[in-house]
């Protein structure tokens, strides 16, 4: 089949599987999502109750911010990839780095309402402070964002970068 390049593609398909990670668990959570959109609004509300006013003096107010904007973003995030090419991925990295995050900040509430020593709060803390603000959920944020507008401009260059030319123009032929 080499000569119409689909051995090409069947090929660069199969990196999408490496890139991706445990594409299946992806793939369920997307599907889940579609079936039962108050999957999302629940996991919202349980995350909204991690993000405590207790510890507004032990971690920092911007990492709380990127926090409160990221559990409030993924609900919209999900409902939108039902019609965007380019959300799905993102959001499913936000969504990764979002639970992470808050796994993070549940060590940090814990060590701080059990009394634990000063230095394993603060510990807890920079970890989580910096999973949030140097790891990637900001930027993760901003790629959502540029992603949910109009990608039209951005598929035709993806389209160039990968196949090396329009895919349009490829398919008259």
């Amino acid at each position: 089949m080499e000569e119409n390049d689909i051995g090409r593609l069947l090929r660069d398909a199969m990196v999408e599987k490496i890139w991706e990670g445990t594409i299946n668990v992806l793939d369920d959570l997307v599907r889940t999502v579609k079936k039962e959109r108050e999957a999302v609004l629940v996991w919202a509300q349980w995350a909204e109750g991690l993000l405590p006013n207790e510890l507004k003096n032990v971690i920092p107010q911007s990492s709380m911010e990127i926090m409160k904007t990221a559990v409030k973003k993924l609900p919209s995030n999900f409902a939108t990839t039902i019609t965007s090419e380019l959300l799905p991925r993102a959001t499913l990295l936000l969504f990764g780095h979002t639970s992470s995050a808050l796994s993070l900040l549940e060590h940090v509430t814990w060590a701080y309402q059990t009394n634990a020593p000063e230095a394993e709060t603060r510990s807890h803390m920079l970890v989580f402070t910096r999973w949030v603000e140097e790891f990637g959920l900001q930027a993760l944020l901003e790629d959502c964002e540029r992603l949910a507008t109009d990608v039209t401009q951005r598929i035709q260059d993806d389209q160039l970068v990968v196949y090396g030319r329009d895919a349009r123009a490829t398919a008259r032929l």
